[in-house]
């Protein structure tokens, strides 16, 4: 079942460090939604013909950020409604940033610890190489764009006890909450409230867009 956008919202943004879950959770809320889904690494392949890992190695790393900036930014130009699980790198681009923060898109941080996101680094041809020690280098990506994550007030998941059909749920619930105001899920939903950890949209204050 198609859920229509409500007035004034045209973007989900699932966003998060590499291995959080971007793609597996905005995918679900998509198909949930009938909503269209923009994946980067798939719309990179589509735009370029190239993989983010083949963009890194032949370009470098500011030519693949540049690029999926620029994903992201053609995604939410989209009159929508739509699902975007951006690359973790666009929230270092103030472009980018500033479209996130904007009026009609609602964000989702999966939020997860260095711990786990090091063993979740996957070695799929398509991902670029960024060090040896996954671990560390989570980290320091952690400490640059966590706190630009944070600071587009968005709805939270801490992910590291959650399985992944648990994060669906709590995003979904969070987003039903804007969706549905009174908290009704059609035939076609699964499941009751999400667990905690996903603040509910209703109770949260609209972003402003500061220029």
């Amino acid at each position: 079942m198609t859920r229509p956008a409500p007035v004034g919202i045209r973007h989900i943004a699932v966003v998060g460090l590499m291995s959080a879950g971007k793609t597996t959770v905005g995918s679900s809320l998509a198909a949930r939604l009938g909503w269209a889904l923009r994946d980067s690494d798939t719309e990179l392949r589509s735009t370029t013909g190239l993989t983010a890992r083949q963009i890194h190695d032949n370009e470098g790393t500011l030519a693949l950020h540049d690029a999926e900036a620029h994903e992201l930014l053609r995604a939410l130009a989209e009159p929508g409604p739509n699902v975007i699980c951006p690359a973790a790198s666009v929230i270092e681009d103030p472009a980018a940033r500033l479209a996130l923060a904007a009026a009609d898109v609602v964000v989702i941080w999966l939020r997860a610890s260095p711990a786990v996101l090091a063993q979740r680094f996957s070695s799929a041809a398509h991902r670029p190489v960024y060090g040896s020690d996954p671990e560390e280098v989570a980290r320091t990506q952690g400490e640059l764009r966590n706190p630009h994550f944070a600071a587009l007030d968005p709805i939270t998941i801490d992910v590291d006890r959650l399985e992944p059909a648990a994060v669906i749920e709590a995003a979904l619930d969070a987003i039903l909450s804007v969706i549905d105001p009174e908290g009704a899920r059609g035939p076609g939903d699964r499941g009751g409230p999400g667990p905690a950890g996903a603040r509910r949209l209703s109770s949260r204050p609209r972003r402003r867009h500061h220029s």
